[in-house]
């Protein structure tokens, strides 16, 4: 059994952790948001990619068979997106 939120959580934090389990303080993973669409080619709606996995993931299965645990419990938090549209000021951002 988890102790995770019942329904679907906390939108914008990944798998809709609450704000406390999100936490960047004593979060040991972050999900970093970069929705950059200035290179594409063809099509368009890459930008909208990370929004996407993160909502999405408010519906996955937490428990990883590989790790044998629950990962939210190390702390998941969701950054803020990065949203820079020139791609050597992106990576610079990223780096950070």
């Amino acid at each position: 059994m988890n102790d995770l939120h019942d329904g679907p959580g906390t939108a914008g934090n990944f798998l809709g952790l609450s704000n406390a389990q999100a936490a960047a303080e004593s979060a040991r993973i972050c999900i970093q948001p970069v929705p950059f669409e200035a290179s594409t080619s063809y099509g368009h709606g890459t930008a909208r990619g990370p929004e996407a996995i993160i909502e999405a993931s408010r519906n996955m299965e937490v428990y990883d068979v590989e790790t044998d645990c629950e990962l939210y419990h190390m702390g998941i938090h969701t950054a803020e997106a990065i949203t820079a549209t020139d791609p050597r000021v992106m990576l610079e951002e990223l780096e950070v």
